[in-house]
């Protein structure tokens, strides 16, 4: 583990494998070629950002997008954040947040939203620690619309 502090910059194509391995870690299988695919889309829409925190190698990633309907103003969701466990407790994760914030912010999000999963032990004290406040419990579903390749 490098002792400099990790930069956290958008992240590029090249950044595909580092990615993978983190959601892979966390338990969402992926591969560099899928996240490859991903990625342009991602980086050319004005509405997502995608950074990467970088200590000489890729070790923490969050994407945020925008999160605009009806009944709300313009606010903004944490799509995926992941730390590489090596490198958990050290700030990264709080750096990553931050940087996501200020990027809300900037494009007029006056709230931020982020969901996790109940199996995340450790995700409720890291959201409350960094200023989230929990307000509700949900059912999510999902159907699937075709094979994802």
């Amino acid at each position: 583990m490098s002792s400099v502090a990790p930069v956290i910059r958008g992240a590029n194509l090249a950044d595909a494998p580092a990615i993978a391995a983190l959601f892979t870690e966390l338990g969402y299988p992926n591969t560099p070629e899928k996240i490859a695919r991903r990625l342009p889309r991602l980086l050319a829409d004005d509405g997502h950002r995608v950074l990467v925190a970088d200590d000489g190698a890729v070790i923490g990633c969050v994407h945020i997008g925008l999160f605009a309907i009806l009944e709300r103003d313009l606010s903004a969701q944490i799509m995926g954040l992941v730390v590489a466990a090596t490198h958990h407790r050290r700030g990264v994760g709080r750096a990553l947040i931050g940087a996501a914030e200020a990027w809300a912010q900037a494009q007029g999000c006056g709230t931020i939203y982020v969901r996790t999963n109940i199996l995340r032990a450790e995700a409720p004290a890291f959201y409350r620690g960094v200023g989230y406040t929990h307000t509700k419990t949900q059912y999510a579903f999902r159907k699937a619309l075709f094979a994802s390749p």
